[in-house]
C-alpha cells in the first residue's frame, strides 16, 4: 500500500470549517444547525452542506427532541457524534506503556490490547505485535474495517510528521525506522506518529482548562527519562527535534563543581539511582531500562503511602527541575510550566518544582510563571489525540465511510 500523503501545512478551509462544525456539535450535544451558525460564524448553506455528509457518511446523527420556541408541530432538530460511527486506534509505544486501544468516536475505549515485552525488540516483530492486536480489538469491538479512521503510534523522541519516519526513539526497535509506511502496508489504514510531548500537549489543548487560547505553554514530562514541548501562542508547536534534549542540559553541583546532565538529577531514573544507591550513568542508551518499569511504579506507591525517605528523594529532585527550568522560562517567558507524566503525580515532586522555579524568580525580583500539575497518563494523551487527527483533523476521510 503507497502511504497516504501527510496533508499540506495549510488545511483547506473545507477542513477547517468542517472541523468547527464537528467540535460544536462534540462540545454542545443536541445542537441545531441555526444554532451552530450562531457559534462559528459560517453560512447557512454551509452548515447544512457539512451537516448533511456527515451525517451521510455516519459521523452524526439527527435526534427529535421536543417543540422548538414552544410553537407546536415544529420540533427542535439537534445533532449528535455518533460514537459507533467511527473508530481510531491509539498506540502508545513507550519504555513503561506499551498499549493498543481502540476508541469510539465519543472518546470512549471499545477494545484494549497490551504488547508483550518480547514484541519490541524487533521492528518487524512490532509492526506483527500491532497488526495481530489491532484485529483482535476490532473483532472484539465488531467494528467494520472501513470505519477504521487510522491509527496514532506516540512514542518518546523525534519524528517526522510528513514521512512517518522515526529518528530517535526510547524503544530501540523503533529508532530510525520507516514505522508509518511499515504500518500502513500491514493494517490498510492511515497511520500518523508522534513524539510523547507534542501528544500531551495537543491533548492538553483539547481537554485541560489550565491551557488558555493564546497563552504560551512549556510542558515538561518526567517518568523514567523526561522530555518537553511547546505551546506557542495557543498553537502547539510540532517540532521535529528530539524533545528529550532537556534531559542533557547540565547541571552543576556548587559544592564540588562537578556537572552532570538533568536526567541524572530530577528524572524517575535519578530517584531510583538514589533511592537504590545505584550510581546513574545517563550515557548508556539503555538507561530507561536499567531499572523494571514496575520499579518505579513502586517508589511512586511508596512515596504517595508518605514514606518521609522516598518522598524526599522526590521533593529535591523536584525542586533542583524547578531551579534549572528557571534558564528556559527566562529566555522564551512561557505564561504557564505543566508538568506530566508519573513521577509529579507526587504533590512532594510538583510543589517542589513550583518552591524551585518561585525561588530563583524571586531572587530577582519577578514573578515565576504559573506552574500546573498535568492528571493525564501517557495512554490518555495518546488516545485524545488520535481522535484530534482523524476526527477533528484533516486526515479524516469521509470516502472512506461511505464505502459499503
Amino acid at each position: 500500500m503507497e502511504r497516504i500523503p501527510f496533508p499540506n501545512t495549510v488545511r483547506t478551509v473545507r477542513d477547517i470549517n468542517r472541523s468547527k462544525v464537528l467540535r460544536c456539535i462534540e462540545q454542545w450535544p443536541g445542537i441545531s444547525r441555526k444554532e451552530i451558525t450562531q457559534k462559528v460564524g459560517l453560512t447557512d448553506a454551509a452548515v447544512s452542506r457539512i451537516t448533511r455528509e456527515t451525517i451521510d457518511c455516519g459521523l452524526v446523527v439527527e435526534n427529535a427532541d421536543g417543540e422548538s420556541n414552544g410553537r407546536p408541530g415544529r420540533r427542535h432538530i439537534g445533532l449528535n457524534i455518533r460514537p459507533e460511527g467511527g473508530f481510531v486506534f491509539a498506540a502508545c509505544l513507550t519504555v513503561s506503556d506499551k498499549s493498543l486501544t481502540l476508541l469510539d468516536l465519543s472518546g470512549k475505549p471499545v477494545a484494549t490490547g497490551t504488547l508483550a515485552d518480547d514484541a519490541v525488540t524487533d521492528f518487524d516483530a512490532l509492526t506483527g505485535a500491532i497488526e495481530r492486536q489491532s484485529r483482535k480489538l476490532r473483532k472484539t469491538a465488531d467494528a467494520a474495517k472501513h470505519r477504521i479512521l487510522g491509527i496514532a503510534a506516540v512514542m518518546a523522541g523525534s519524528v517526522n510528521h510528513k514521512t512517518g519516519f522515526i529518528n530517535i526513539s526510547s524503544l530501540n526497535a523503533l529508532s530510525q525506522t520507516p514505522f508509518a509506511s511499515a504500518l500502513e502496508e500491514r493494517l490498510k489504514i492511515p497511520v500518523q506518529v508522534e513524539t510523547l510531548g507534542n501528544a500531551l500537549n495537543v491533548a492538553h489543548k483539547r481537554d485541560a482548562r489550565d491551557f488558555r487560547d493564546g497563552q504560551t505553554t512549556l510542558l515538561v514530562y518526567v517518568a523514567m527519562g523526561m522530555g518537553s514541548s511547546w505551546i506557542i501562542e495557543g498553537i502547539p508547536h510540532r517540532a521535529e527535534h528530539d524533545e528529550r534534549l532537556i534531559a542533557h542540559v547540565p547541571t552543576t553541583d556548587g559544592r564540588d563543581g562537578k556537572t552532570a546532565p538533568l536526567l541524572a538529577e530530577v528524572s524517575g531514573y535519578a530517584i531510583l539511582c538514589k533511592l537504590h544507591g545505584v550510581p546513574p550513568d545517563p550515557a548508556r542508551h539503555d538507561f530507561a531500562t536499567h531499572f523494571e518499569s514496575d520499579v518505579l511504579a513502586q517508589a511512586i506507591d511508596t512515596a504517595r503511602e508518605g514514606d518521609p525517605h522516598v518522598t524526599s528523594l522526590f521533593r529535591m529532585a523536584g525542586h533542583k527541575l524547578g531551579q534549572h527550568l528557571f534558564s528556559i522560562c527566562a529566555a522564551l517567558s512561557p505564561d504557564h510550566v505543566a508538568l506530566a507524566g508519573p513521577v509529579p503525580q507526587i504533590a512532594a515532586y510538583g510543589d517542589a518544582v513550583r518552591a524551585g522555579l518561585t525561588q530563583t524568580f524571586g531572587t530577582l525580583g519577578f514573578d515565576a510563571p504559573h506552574v500546573s500539575v498535568s492528571p493525564m497518563s501517557f495512554l490518555r494523551a495518546t488516545e485524545l489525540f488520535a481522535l484530534e487527527e482523524f476526527l477533528y483533523g484533516s486526515r479524516l476521510d469521509l470516502k472512506r465511510l461511505l464505502a459499503d
